[in-house]
């Protein structure tokens, strides 16, 4: 893990309800969207938020976005059920992920439950978010790159 200072990411965004696993139709509707409308750049970034804790919240009220970076011409399209949103910048703990997103879960144990207790930093109270590193279409499971981030108190 690594603590960094980062600016702020304007997001198109789509919101999904329900277990964690279950956003891969938010990001599909996210992703179509930006692609019909030529959105895709080299420096787009495809980020999936969480705003709740699943230890605290039950399943089924779980919310999460999923996210395109976008510039500042993109606005939000309610027809499309597309926000245009911001993550807030500030301190976040980074880590990276090397293997499945079923590994996910394990990693976040591991930095709330022996790395966050140790490293002398607080939780803030803001949704931790994943940036997808490589693309899980053509990337082979053991090999997917995920950067972890948790919002920390400055």
């Amino acid at each position: 893990m690594e603590v960094q200072d980062l600016s702020s990411l304007r997001v198109a965004a789509v919101r999904h309800v329900g277990p964690y696993p279950g956003l891969g139709p938010s990001f599909e509707k996210v992703c179509g969207w930006a692609g019909q409308n030529s959105l895709f750049g080299p420096g787009t970034r495809v980020i999936g938020v969480f705003h709740d804790d699943p230890q605290s919240t039950a399943a089924a009220e779980l919310r999460s976005d999923a996210c395109i970076t976008v510039g500042d011409s993109v606005q939000s399209d309610a027809d499309a059920g597309i926000e245009v949103t911001e993550i807030v910048g500030g301190r976040y703990a980074v880590g990276i992920l090397k293997g499945p997103y079923e590994g996910l879960q394990a990693a976040y144990t591991w930095i709330y439950s022996e790395w966050l207790p140790n490293s002398g930093h607080t939780e803030a109270h803001a949704p931790s978010y994943e940036v997808y590193l490589n693309d899980a279409a053509s990337t082979p499971p053991a090999e997917l790159l995920t950067a972890i981030h948790v919002p920390l108190k400055k």
